[in-house]
């Protein structure tokens, strides 16, 4: 599998991820998904703020 290197994109991945397979998930898995989509969203976030300074 190829790395997602644009932040954006790796939000959407696992966004999409997420919200595909979150009835098939255990609780346990669920709430590590979600906390690799609050990071992924958290690199964006600060990723855009680094490009606009």
């Amino acid at each position: 599998m190829k790395a997602i290197d644009d932040f954006d994109k790796k939000y959407q991945f696992i966004k999409g991820f997420y919200f595909l397979n979150k009835d098939d998930f255990s609780e346990s898995d669920r709430t590590k998904v979600k906390v690799m989509m609050d990071l992924a969203k958290m690199q964006m976030d600060q990723h855009k703020g680094v490009k606009k300074q």
